[in-house]
């Protein structure tokens, strides 16, 4: 029998069942992994570089986020919404997945539009994003990706001049 998540083949040993790349055990006689689950986290990069988390990792798929975002300027006509995939608290330390925009938004003041963002990833690892202007209750899917070829996130970050990468955090930061 093998691992839905990976494809790895599975070891029972005592009346646990394990995947040995996910990590995943199942104990009892029977135990099956029937569940996919998601090997790294699926973020918003927002303006400052920042990575907002929202699927976190080891989530059961299907999962589903709905998140409430603003324009950050005056006047702004279009959204832009970059999803990554990754551990890191930086967007650009991330693996990107892609960058969706949401248009036709009424020019207003910054704040006001409330843009509701939803991340739904099926079972098969396939991430939908939909946007909905709240005040209108226009709504647009606005991006589909298929995440399942990414795998566990490697480690990005860190700098080849620091020990531990901590100064080049903090020097991004």
């Amino acid at each position: 029998m093998n691992c839905k998540n990976c494809g790895a083949p599975l070891v029972t040993t005592n009346s646990v069942t394990e995947c040995p790349y996910c990590g995943i055990k199942l104990y009892g006689k029977a135990s099956t992994i029937s569940d996919p689950i998601l090997h790294g986290t699926v973020s918003i990069g927002i303006l400052n570089g920042a990575a907002i988390p929202l699927v976190a990792k080891g989530t059961r798929l299907p999962a589903e986020v709905v998140t409430a975002f603003s324009t950050a300027t005056d006047y702004q006509e279009c959204i832009e919404v970059s999803v990554v995939f990754g551990e890191n608290h930086l967007t650009m330390d991330n693996i990107p997945i892609g960058t969706f925009s949401f248009g036709n938004l009424l020019p207003t003041l910054r704040g006001i539009p409330k843009i509701d963002i939803q991340i739904k990833i099926d079972e098969n690892k396939l991430l939908t994003v939909t946007a909905t202007e709240v005040s209108s209750g226009r709504r647009e899917i606005i991006g589909k990706a298929d995440i399942s070829g990414l795998g566990v996130p490697p480690y990005r970050g860190g700098s080849t001049f620091s020990r531990d990468g901590k100064d080049e955090f903090r020097r991004r930061r």
